[in-house]
């Protein structure tokens, strides 16, 4: 019966991306919150960045392409007991055991040394960085952990942290001893204990920092600490706040969430199988003083004892019912544990797929996860519980029109609103390398059957940052002809809407009147674009004003004095509108009135930055033009003439910035919800 609850799911190819290297581990792909997808293949990490453009008339996903080539540091290289020093002193057992051992002899004379090859690759989460960015960490198999991020349109290593981390052991390790077979076992001791084949991200950020857990070969757990460069905003510092002893050995998997008491809950999974959870007392906020109490275990649950040889390639959790669901996964199986807010385990359940393993998952809702084993099989999962207080877990088949022949799946991802879905296929078969050049393709899908594009739009608080992948595929399924909807406004409805609905309808009407071939239905939804665009900026500007307007007239800087006098004379030229608008003509009517009480304070005037001479009216909303016909153009936070460099884009729009407007209202774009960034063309 709870089968049959379950609505058919469709994937349906959008697009590919072709990669040049290949992908052979499972979950090597990964999503963040900026809207970018990173995928792990054996040269290097390839990411997409969704890149949202209204104007585009290409029936396609607009993306940026980036590449990070793996950071090539053998942190086990330099452990203060050189292999060469004392190979001529082993016998053969353990001269053998030296060489075979590519984490204790990575570097010997007359030997390649290996190349590192990435492992995995996690974001962290929005809130670190001030442009709303998100920090790439990747994990190479040699055990170097670097975190990247998007500098000048391209992604830049900023901090090492197994060079960090290799500081630190080095202060705790005592002069080796005399003996050869003793300083091969001090070296192997050493080499677990520098290199780092685990870590996560805590889910959230804290004061604006960002928390990292990374695990070492010997069940070492380090906690970093991760914000952004007081000096620098393009750059990041990282401090180690704490370590702790998992006794677990090679943990391959960490999984870090917050509480809603302050503690955290941190769960490490070994090699053998092994899952053990840990909760940690509250992190110090960013620039605490040094006496600040560290994170400290507070208990240790033995979330899974069995050492049943199956490694945890995956781990997720989230909110569920009145305590926390978890899911690992191991080879084909999920393993669902329902834990109580404080981490004890009360019920689990098992699932087995039909494949060799599982590759892939994401969740779809609270009690739904999609799954990809190998083989590109997709599974829908759902979560319920039952009336005796056990897990139930049932699946359904996803149909997928999607040509997956010689192909293996090794990761999935789908965006925000779980409408994209974001597939990685490799050639898992022998094959001519000569005529196929690309064994790699990123397939893009829309994934239906679980939430409608249309439905979401109508959602009256919804800001569109949220929205892009709904907004991104409902203009190519329109430009592909799949879709088809008919744009019917009022001019009383818009004038109710609320900023978010009205921000949507824009970008709406922004793709719809660039895909429209008729000529008189174009001109039609250019006047109605026009019209929205005039509500939206007067939601943004209204408020500017009273808040303002709420401070001391003697607090006004001259960049805020310049705003007001612009903004005044739009005001004024505001009362044109046609009275269907009748609540923005009021509010209108109401601020211009209060802004009439600062005349002898706010100018009056208004001067081109370029000769000097006076801007007579107000033509354009976001260009002035002089008597001499300099035209200069706006910012859209203030309407102040954008003359300062470097000033600042959106990237999604085009709409400047001034830099002091910035400052004050943040880098959001109040046109169409974009990331204001310095223009660096």
């Amino acid at each position: 019966m709870f089968q049959d609850e379950i609505d058919e799911m469709l994937l349906t190819e959008l697009q590919t991306y072709s990669l040049t290297h290949m992908a052979n581990m499972p979950f090597s792909s990964a999503s963040s919150g900026d809207n970018s997808f990173s995928f792990i293949t054996e040269k290097g990490v390839d990411i997409l960045e969704m890149a949202p453009d209204p104007k585009s008339v290409s029936p396609s996903l607009s993306c940026r392409r980036y590449v990070i080539r793996p950071c090539g540091d053998l942190p086990t290289s330099d452990l203060g007991i050189a292999p060469k020093d004392i190979l001529p002193h082993l016998d053969r057992e353990q001269a053998y055991s030296l060489i075979s051992d590519i984490t204790l002899s990575p570097c010997l004379t007359r030997t390649l040394s290996p190349v590192p090859v990435p492992r995995l690759s996690q974001w962290s989460p929005l809130g670190i960085l001030p442009n709303h960015r998100c920090v790439l960490a990747v994990l190479t198999d040699m055990g170097s952990l670097c975190l990247y991020m998007l500098v000048d349109n391209e992604y830049q290593q900023k901090a090492n942290i197994s060079d960090l981390w290799l500081g630190e052991c080095r202060a705790t390790w005592a002069p080796p001893l005399r003996d050869y077979s003793h300083r091969l076992t001090e070296l192997r001791n050493r080499a677990e204990m520098v290199k780092i084949t685990g870590m996560c991200w805590l889910e959230d950020t804290r004061g604006g920092a960002g928390w990292l857990a990374a695990a070492s070969k010997s069940g070492l757990v380090s906690l970093w600490q991760v914000r952004t460069c007081a000096s620098n905003p393009l750059d990041i510092d990282v401090f180690l706040v704490t370590q702790f002893n998992s006794e677990l050995k090679i943990v391959n998997a960490l999984h870090w969430i917050s509480l809603s008491s302050g503690n955290s809950f941190l769960t490490a999974a070994s090699w053998d199988g092994r899952l053990r959870c840990f909760t940690l007392s509250p992190a110090p906020a960013p620039g605490a003083s040094s006496t600040a109490l560290a994170p400290a275990v507070l208990t240790i649950h033995q979330l899974w004892p069995e050492e049943d040889k199956i490694a945890v390639s995956y781990l997720t959790s989230w909110p569920w019912q009145d305590g926390i669901l978890m899911l690992a996964i191991k080879g084909p199986f999920v393993i669902a544990f329902y834990l109580d807010r404080d981490g004890e385990q009360r019920c689990y359940a098992a699932y087995r797929s039909c494949d060799t393993s599982i590759n892939g998952m994401s969740q779809l809702s609270g009690d739904e996860v999609l799954l990809v084993t190998r083989s590109s099989r997709f599974t829908r999962l759902a979560i319920s519980l039952g009336s005796d207080g056990k897990l139930m877990l049932a699946s359904d088949k996803v149909e997928s029109y999607i040509n997956i022949s010689h192909m293996g799946c090794y990761g999935l991802n789908t965006t925000r609103n779980k409408v994209i879905c974001f597939i990685l296929l490799s050639v898992n078969q022998s094959y001519d390398h000569l005529r196929l050049r690309e064994p790699t393709q990123v397939v893009v899908c829309s994934l239906s059957g679980l939430l409608e594009p249309q439905t979401v739009l109508q959602e009256p608080h919804r800001p569109i940052s949220q929205l892009w992948d709904c907004l991104e595929l409902l203009r190519v399924q329109m430009l592909q002809k799949t879709v088809v909807s008919e744009v019917t406004y009022t001019r009383s409805s818009l004038d109710n809407m609320t900023i978010d609905q009205l921000t949507s309808t824009l970008w709406w009407l922004t793709f719809a009147t660039a895909a429209e071939d008729d000529e008189q239905k174009h001109s039609s939804l250019l006047q109605l674009r026009s019209e929205v665009e005039m509500l939206v900026t007067s939601c943004h500007f209204f408020k500017r004003i009273a808040l303002l307007m709420a401070s001391s007239p003697d607090s006004f800087s001259d960049f805020q004095l310049q705003s007001l006098g612009i903004l005044s004379r739009w005001l004024t030229k505001l009362q044109d509108l046609p009275e269907e608008f009748s609540t923005t003509l009021i509010t209108g009517k109401t601020l211009l009135q209060q802004l009439k009480t600062l005349k002898n304070v706010v100018p009056s005037t208004e001067i081109c930055s370029i000769c000097s001479n006076e801007v007579s009216e107000l033509r354009e909303l976001f260009y002035s033009e002089c008597s001499e016909g300099h035209r200069v153009p706006r910012c859209s936070l203030s309407l102040v003439q954008c003359c300062q460099l470097p000033y600042f884009i959106c990237a999604q729009c085009g709409a400047l910035a001034h830099p002091v407007a910035v400052e004050e209202c943040g880098i959001i774009c109040n046109l169409c919800g974009g990331v204001l960034r310095i223009d660096e063309e």
